[in-house]
């Protein structure tokens, strides 16, 4: 995976969609580009979220931004099983601490921690519960 840098998590990856887009996001997604992937799990979040939309024009406009980012080549990098072993114990250690990883970010933050990727993403907290992940806030 040379070259791959970031791994974007949903409020960065759709970020683009928004009315108004976050000016530093849209810039770093261009910075970054063929240096950016997602995980499963946040495309799996992604498509939740447009199944559970009603059929309109935004619905039809963002199942055409996932095309895009497929037919743009997104790399999106499987849960295997060296991320479920990673996760697993870090989960142990931090449930001896009294800490509940949320399982879609401790997933998102496991394949992040066994490739060696930065997580881009607003929501700090979870991420930050995972020992050794990297995270930055595009947002700031």
């Amino acid at each position: 995976m040379g070259g791959l840098i970031y791994l974007l998590d949903s409020c960065i990856i759709s970020e683009p969609t928004k009315k108004q887009p976050n000016v530093r996001v849209m810039e770093r997604l261009e910075q970054y580009d063929g240096s950016v992937c997602t995980s499963a799990t946040v495309w799996r979040e992604l498509v939740y979220g447009i199944e559970k939309m009603e059929a309109c024009a935004k619905r039809k406009a963002l199942e055409a931004y996932m095309q895009t980012l497929e037919d743009r080549g997104l790399l999106v990098i499987a849960f295997d099983k060296e991320a479920a072993n990673w996760l697993g114990k870090e989960s142990a250690r931090a449930s001896d601490n009294g800490i509940t990883i949320p399982m879609a970010d401790g997933e998102i933050a496991a394949v992040a921690f066994v490739n060696n990727l930065v997580v881009a993403t607003r929501n700090l907290d979870h991420f930050k519960l995972c020992q050794g992940v990297k995270v930055e806030n595009w947002f700031l």
